[in-house]
C-alpha cells in the first residue's frame, strides 16, 4: 500500500511537470556559418590574411623560378659539365626542392590554422548571440544543427541572423 502511495504521488508530481509550458527554440548552425562565409566580416579577414601570406607567397614563386633555372641550366649543360660539377648541381636542386616543398606545407598549415581560427570565433559568436536571445525571450532550451525537424515557428536562426549582421 505504501508503494502504491508513492508511486501515486510520483504520477502526480511528474504530470505536473509535464504539463508545464517548456519553450524550445531551434537553430540553424549550418545555414549561419553558410551566410557567415560570405559576410563583409569574413572577407575582410580572408584579405587581411592574404596580404600575411603574400610575402610567402612571392619567395614560394621565387624559389620556384630558382629551381626551374637551376634544372634548365643543368639540362643545358650536363652534357659538357663534368660528373662532381653536375652532382653538385643536382644536390642544390633537390636542397631547393625540399625547402620549396618545406615551405608550402608551411604556409598550407599556416593558412588551415588561420582559418580554423577564424570559423571558432565565428561559432563563438553565433554561440553568445544565440545565448543572448534565448534568455532575452526565455526559452527553456535551445537546439542547434543536431534536430531532426524544427518548425518554422521554433526557428529562430533568422534572429540571429540579424543580430550577427549588427557585429563588426
Amino acid at each position: 500500500m505504501r508503494n502504491r502511495s508513492i508511486l501515486l504521488i510520483s504520477l502526480m508530481f511528474f504530470a505536473g511537470v509535464v504539463s508545464a509550458e517548456i519553450k524550445i527554440g531551434y537553430v540553424d548552425f549550418a545555414r549561419i556559418m553558410e551566410v557567415l562565409k560570405s559576410s563583409p566580416q569574413v572577407d575582410k579577414e580572408k584579405k587581411k590574411m592574404e596580404k600575411e601570406i603574400a610575402s610567402t607567397t612571392k619567395l614560394l614563386q621565387g624559389m620556384e623560378k630558382e629551381i626551374k633555372k637551376m634544372q634548365t641550366k643543368l639540362e643545358r649543360d650536363a652534357s659538357v659539365m663534368n660528373e662532381s660539377e653536375r652532382r653538385k648541381i643536382e644536390k642544390r636542386i633537390i636542397k631547393k626542392v625540399r625547402e620549396a616543398k618545406r615551405a608550402q606545407v608551411d604556409l598550407r598549415e599556416d593558412m588551415t590554422t588561420r582559418q580554423n581560427e577564424l570559423a571558432g570565433s565565428l561559432q563563438l559568436q553565433v554561440i553568445e548571440v544565440s545565448k543572448e536571445i534565448a534568455e532575452k525571450e526565455n526559452f527553456d532550451l535551445l537546439l542547434h544543427s543536431g534536430a531532426l525537424y524544427a518548425s518554422e515557428k521554433i526557428n529562430i536562426t533568422d534572429k540571429v541572423l540579424k543580430k550577427l549582421g549588427g557585429l563588426k
